[in-house]
This record gives structure tokens, C-alpha cells and sequence, in this order.
């Protein structure tokens, strides 16, 4: 990945946001079943939804997160602290009216933004799983 590109999800985030009702269409998908064309879990170019049960959408960690925002009104964030060297995540949990909930942060010393978006992203999976 450069720094001008956006970080896609690993395939165990992409086949957990299927699990759990991600259908953005994306750019990109996850072989999760072995075909004519290769093996499960290699990356492929796929704009659009995919329908085809041999694949998974393989979004972005900021569409991800985006969605957790958006349709699951989970809102979450990543942040640095103060002079901080690392990054640190930071989330809030909301549901339909119901009492907010502090998720909590971690100051873990992420080396990148994107190890915090996509730890963020691992954390917000594993809080709708347990619903």
C-alpha cells in the first residue's frame, strides 16, 4: 500500500463484515471459496455488489468504519492525545436511543494510522458480534 491509497480490510475483517450485514459495494473482493479462477482468500478487482456466493466485498477500513457510523450508528473514531507519539482509537456506542456507552481507547503506540483504523475495525467486530 502507498500513502496515497486507502487501506482495504484483511479477509478476516472483510468475511466478519459479511457475517455481520456489510453490502456497500466496494472495488475489491475476497475469494472465500476456492474456483476456476484461483483460491480462497486472494484479493480480486470487483466494482459493485457482489451476489456471487464464491466472494466477499473486501471495502476499505474507512468504508468499514464508515458504515459502523452510518447504518449501525456506532460512532468511532481515531485520534492522537496530546504530544502522544503513537495513535491511539477512540469510540463511542450509540443505538437507537439508548444510553451511550464508552467502548474505550487504547494507547497501544500504533506506529500508523492505518494499524489504529484497522485495530479500531477489529474492536467494533468483535462489540457487534456479542450483541
Amino acid at each position: 500500500m502507498t500513502t496515497k491509497e486507502l487501506q482495504i480490510t484483511s479477509y478476516e475483517q472483510a468475511v466478519s463484515l459479511n457475517d455481520v450485514g456489510f453490502d456497500w459495494d466496494c472495488f475489491h473482493a475476497y475469494r472465500i471459496r476456492d474456483n476456476e479462477l484461483g483460491k480462497a482468500g486472494e484479493l480480486v478487482d470487483y466494482q459493485g455488489n457482489i451476489g456471487n456466493p464464491d466472494y466477499t466485498t473486501a471495502p476499505t477500513v474507512a468504508l468499514a468504519l464508515k458504515w459502523f457510523r452510518e447504518v449501525q450508528n456506532i460512532k468511532n473514531g481515531v485520534q492522537i492525545l496530546g504530544n502522544y507519539k503513537g495513535l491511539v482509537y477512540i469510540g463511542n456506542y450509540a443505538k437507537d436511543g439508548e444510553e451511550t456507552q464508552f467502548i474505550g481507547y487504547t494507547n497501544s503506540g500504533f506506529l500508523t494510522y492505518e494499524e489504529a483504523e484497522s485495530a479500531l475495525l477489529d474492536e467494533l467486530l468483535e462489540l457487534i458480534k456479542t450483541e
